[in-house]
């Protein structure tokens, strides 16, 4: 299999370049050689390499790159505090009783929950993988192909507050059936989803930040 289908294989030969430049003597000028600033987009047009090969590729229009597994980004969102989109103009009473103002992929999980066993099993971030969210009706499928999917849910800032505590419990917490039902914790209901994160140990010592590190391995790529 040839994983860098433009590079190595189809490369050109070695090329090296060599120029001279002109600087300006000035009587204010400093002693030594005056260099010019770089022009970095003259540099990346002049090292851009287009073989043959590839640019039939993009005339045809084939693919370019591709991901496997393919990525769900399930959104996360404090109660009544979804993200609607709509167009110019549209009739407000309408749009808060429309499916996308009230089904969104959190609340639609806490459905799932609710009316299948199995699905109770799994964690929100790793429902995609056994799940496929229908956006035309927004709830969540069994997933028939064998092709499954991971779930990366969008990152959150540790100072937001109770969103990024809220995602940190959806990270681990399998089989929740509502908002309160993530902030109950051994037969009590904290008011506050940072409360029961306490109350879960995951605030003692460096434990938070080892769940960053932990999700970091997984999730972010290397620089």
């Amino acid at each position: 299999m040839i994983k860098y289908l433009f590079k190595y294989v189809t490369k050109g030969s070695d090329r090296a370049r060599i120029y001279f430049e002109l600087t300006a003597n000035t009587n204010n000028a400093s002693p030594g050689p005056q260099i010019a600033p770089p022009n970095e987009i003259s540099e990346y047009i002049d090292a851009r390499y287009l073989s043959i090969c590839e640019a039939l590729w993009r005339i045809f229009e084939f693919d370019i790159h591709f991901r496997v597994p393919s990525v769900e980004r399930p959104a996360v969102h404090l109660p009544a505090k979804n993200i609607v989109h709509y167009e110019p103009g549209a009739d407000l009473q309408t749009l808060l009783l429309s499916r996308a103002a009230n089904k969104t992929m959190l609340t639609e999980w806490f459905e799932t929950n609710l009316k299948y066993s199995d699905a109770c099993l799994l964690t929100y971030c790793d429902f995609p993988k056994e799940w496929s969210w229908d956006v035309s009706i927004r709830c969540w499928r069994r997933r028939r192909l064998s092709s499954a999917k991971i779930g990366r849910m969008y990152y959150v800032h540790p100072t937001v507050g109770e969103l990024y505590y809220l995602r940190m419990l959806l990270m681990f917490v399998s089989g929740a059936t509502s908002f309160v039902d993530i902030r109950t914790f051994q037969n009590t209901v904290y008011e506050t989803f940072r409360e029961v994160f306490e109350a879960r140990g995951l605030l003692e010592g460096d434990n938070e930040w080892n769940l960053l590190f932990d999700e970091a391995v997984v999730s972010a790529s290397t620089s």
